[in-house]
């Protein structure tokens, strides 16, 4: 009786991720296509930060499933990171001293001072999600060590964004005031993804390793979704 009853829970709930995954790469693929094929483009332009925001709620409620004892620390490093981040960008953009000269578009919405409130959940976003990919790959000794793992999430995230900036400015995220995005950019990436991560680790949340977390599937499928951006239009 017990045990038939796991078993369909457990059925469930693999068939419940399977869907949620299936759902997340085909959305974001379709969207690529869309983008060669020149369709639905100010449909894309307008679920833009819905979709971003809401792939923040996401993660942080699959993590918030799994910190069953850290639920307020969690609460807490979200904050952080959603205000932190959003306050780098404002800094980033009205000084043009951390990333680079650049503006923001008017694709995400919506902007407190020229920043979209979009930004910050961005930011959780490619945390969550690097960490994840991370956690995923590397051996137990590795993520022992806090400097290395922090390291290791913050090359992840300059791989995404090396990725994301050519798609970036063609979906008018944000504009670079020269041609040529600056190293500095991606400097500021490893130096902030560093900081994020080694505060992550620090409020002992997000270690625990699982090889199926949506979060991994997050990484993937957006970095599917900026190359058929950047590559094929």
């Amino acid at each position: 009786m017990f045990s038939s009853i796991i078993s369909k829970s457990s059925f469930l709930n693999t068939y419940s991720r399977f869907l949620k995954i299936s759902i997340l790469y085909i959305l974001l693929f379709a969207g690529g296509i869309w983008h060669i094929l020149d369709l639905f483009q100010e449909t894309m332009r307008i679920l833009a930060s819905p979709i971003i925001i809401g792939l923040g709620i996401i993660l942080f409620c699959e993590q918030w499933q799994s910190e069953m004892k850290n639920r307020q620390k969690l609460i807490l490093w979200s904050i952080l990171v959603l205000v932190g981040s959003w306050l780098t960008e404002w800094i980033g953009v009205q000084t043009g001293n951390i990333f680079g000269d650049y503006t923001y578009g008017k694709t995400l919405y919506p902007v407190i001072d020229k920043v979209p409130i979009t930004i910050g959940f961005a930011w959780l976003v490619i945390l969550l999600s690097s960490f994840a990919v991370v956690n995923r790959f590397i051996n137990q000794r590795v993520r022992k060590n806090f400097f290395t793992f922090s390291c290791c999430v913050a090359f992840t995230m300059v791989g995404f964004d090396l990725l994301m900036e050519p798609a970036a400015t063609k979906l008018a995220y944000w504009s670079w005031k020269t041609d040529q995005i600056p190293i500095q950019n991606y400097l500021a990436w490893f130096s902030i993804g560093f900081i994020l991560s080694l505060s992550t680790l620090l409020f002992g949340i997000c270690r625990a390793r699982n090889p199926d977390t949506l979060a991994v599937h997050v990484y993937f499928a957006q970095l599917i979704y900026f190359a058929m951006v950047s590559f094929g239009k």
